[in-house]
């Protein structure tokens, strides 16, 4: 006879000369106890009913917070993580969009982006710690939507007596290249939705046609209510699995975009102009990108741009905060960065330790790009590949 049997017969022998209520009472500890003995049997210790009562509370619980974390997980599944301008530049063409990404801010890079496209519409979530110049090549027939806010801004619950304003950016005329900057631990979000199919919505709303946030690039500054209900709206809707609703779905954010934008207590919508200088900034950005050697110098740069060494150096301080030739080096440095994290980029190129690759992207004084290096990723270059052979193992 076991432990848990002998206590329970025990139980039974004491229970004479007592009353109703406490023989009942008795009975019910004795079975609680048994009960925990016989799931615990193989424990060194046997907890008494109380302790029993809380193991269970505290399992299940456990079980529903790991039923929450999986079903996160799930949603998540499509997001694609990454460390890098480059890598982001190559997860926005996979999505259908031609962009260069360049990292403004120094540290070690991490970001998610999320994406949903079908039947033309585009929606893009992109996070990061740092910020980023990103340079959109917006497809003829189509209209971009884009706001930034803090990361779980959209979670916050609506107050209408909210008083933080957020601006609503709209890129609607024909000019192709477009330029933006994030801040870093922000959430950069795109909404890009064929221009016929945001006409009828907004004809459908009363909204007027002339507007400029249909044929102009242009701006309207949102109460914090009215931006945070777009933001849950898009977010919400790039948190759900794609399914047959969707088609109906999309169109709720048209029509939530107009229908906070048509009230008469919000600012007027204003007209974006471009500016000669941004133009200046991305066709440095481009000119960058072809520059692999880091050949160039600032005389050279401002010929090739048809503009004078004053004009550009101004141009991009005003743009992205950093002179055109440090933002030539940083091309450059993000692109051996990219090499080293990718071995099937090493193999391409042929080259395998960092001294190889700072020299294929012309940086020929070793100590002078270490520094560099560190100074932007705040990493090693060694380190840098060496994460890259572990996870290549």
């Amino acid at each position: 006879m076991n432990e848990a049997t002998t206590q329970r017969s025990g139980c039974r022998a004491s229970d004479n000369g007592l009353s109703g209520k406490t023989k009942t009472n008795r009975n019910r500890a004795a079975k609680a106890t048994f009960q925990w003995s016989y799931i615990n049997k193989d424990a060194d210790k046997e907890l008494n009913p109380a302790e029993f009562k809380a193991r269970k509370e505290y399992s299940s619980r456990n079980d529903h917070e790991s039923h929450n974390k999986t079903k996160e997980d799930r949603q998540r599944l499509a997001a694609k993580s990454f460390s890098g301008s480059l890598e982001l530049a190559n997860h926005l063409t996979q999505s259908g969009i031609n962009s260069t990404v360049i990292q403004l801010s120094t540290g070690r890079m991490e970001g998610e982006l999320r994406s949903k496209s079908f039947n033309g519409w585009q929606l893009l979530s992109i996070s990061s710690n740092c910020s980023l110049a990103i340079c959109v090549r917006k497809r003829n027939g189509e209209n971009i939507f884009k706001t930034e806010t803090a990361e779980a801004t959209y979670q916050i619950k609506p107050n209408k007596d909210e008083t933080r304003s957020e601006a609503l950016f709209s890129f609607c005329s024909s000019q192709l290249d477009i330029l933006f900057n994030t801040l870093p631990f922000s959430n950069l979000l795109l909404l890009i939705i064929p221009t016929k199919s945001i006409e009828a919505r907004a004809k459908k709303v009363n909204h007027p046609s002339s507007s400029p946030l249909l044929n102009d690039d242009s701006i309207v500054i949102l109460d914090g209510y009215r931006h945070g209900e777009i933001i849950r709206t898009i977010e919400g809707y790039l948190s759900t699995k794609a399914t047959t609703e969707d088609t109906e779905n999309k169109e709720i954010i048209p029509e939530v975009l107009f229908n906070n934008m048509r009230t008469c207590d919000i600012t007027p919508i204003t007209k974006l102009k471009q500016s000669s200088r941004k133009a200046i900034v991305q066709d440095l950005i481009r000119l960058g990108m072809k520059d692999t050697r880091g050949k160039l110098n600032l005389d050279q740069v401002s010929r090739l741009l048809f503009s004078s060494r004053r004009t550009v150096i101004k141009g991009c301080k005003e743009v992205l905060g950093i002179g055109p030739m440090e933002l030539l080096r940083r091309i450059r440095l993000e692109k051996v960065r990219y090499v080293l994290q990718n071995q099937s980029e090493r193999k391409l190129l042929g080259l395998k330790g960092v001294s190889s690759v700072a020299e294929h992207y012309g940086f020929s004084s070793r100590g002078h790009f270490a520094r560099s290096y560190q100074q932007l990723f705040q990493e090693a270059p060694s380190f840098t590949l060496s994460q890259s052979l572990m996870r290549s193992q």
